[in-house]
């Protein structure tokens, strides 16, 4: 939705534009404009940098809060994720001795593919 907006937005500040204008001038300042966005783009938007797995997982005792430290270390030294920023705890199979969880993390290497 923002893209459209700023097409709409470059499109109608071209049209406002008297006829003896510079056209150079209009050039560069419709990629100034651009170049803004992509700043903007890459600066603040953290989404990029996050990844989100599920996980079947089985030791139900590392699921408590208190030992949340503890199932960070796992995770880390099993799938390999990067920094956890969040761990949802899903549905809990005691039958089967697993729960299912839902990691954010971030990915400096970029090595996870991203949901």
């Amino acid at each position: 939705m923002t893209y459209l907006f700023l097409a709409i937005g470059i499109a109608a500040k071209n049209a406002l534009v008297p006829f003896d204008t510079n056209y150079l001038r209009i050039l560069y300042s419709d990629l100034y404009i651009l170049l803004l966005l992509f700043l903007f783009e890459r600066v603040f938007d953290n989404r990029k940098k996050q990844n989100k797995k599920e996980v079947v997982y089985t030791k139900l005792d590392l699921i408590h809060p208190s030992r949340r430290t503890e199932l960070i270390a796992e995770l880390n030294s099993k799938y390999g994720f990067g920094e956890v920023s969040k761990i949802k705890v899903g549905k809990i199979n005691e039958a089967k001795q697993t729960v299912n969880l839902l990691v954010t993390f971030k990915d400096q290497e970029d090595n996870h593919i991203g949901e």
